[in-house]
């Protein structure tokens, strides 16, 4: 991942019956486990190739749209079944469509958003959008952009 993309997990919003807090284990978050659940075939992102171009990925078992050094969504199946589905944003490219795009996906599938922090970011651009902005990384990408223009 670039400093400049900011991670999303996907989570099919039937978790949040059972569970309203997420955790890392050892700094990872598994989302494995609520998908296992639902058993849903990895065609239910078919529509994501709309929003962003299916691209070649390094693993049969991903399946990836977008630019993986920019704005990217990933699925990584097993028999295809989802077993894990995030997203990044690029936070230097115009990715204000492309987030309204997937927050409207999210909303017509039944999904829910994490950010980085594993906290439920509400479906609207706006809330997403104040996230995006107030990570770690824009800091310091704009430290390590200042610094080398002073150079």
């Amino acid at each position: 991942m670039a400093l400049w993309q900011i991670p999303f997990f996907v989570l099919p919003a039937t978790c949040l019956q059972s569970q309203t807090t997420f955790e890392k284990e050892d700094d990872m978050f598994d989302d494995s486990p609520f998908w296992q659940t639902e058993s849903i075939q990895s065609d239910y992102f078919d529509e994501i190739n709309r929003i962003l171009p299916q691209s070649k990925s390094w693993s049969d078992a991903l399946i990836m749209y977008g630019d993986n050094t920019s704005n990217v969504f990933e699925i990584f199946v097993e028999n295809e079944v989802v077993q894990s589905v995030t997203f990044r944003i690029d936070f230097t490219s115009k990715y204000e469509i492309i987030l309204r795009e997937l927050i409207e996906f999210c909303l017509l599938k039944g999904l829910i958003i994490l950010d980085q922090n594993l906290d439920v970011v509400p479906l609207n651009f706006e809330s997403l959008k104040e996230r995006i902005n107030s990570m770690p990384q824009i800091q310091k990408y704009n430290y390590l952009l200042k610094a080398t223009n002073k150079s």
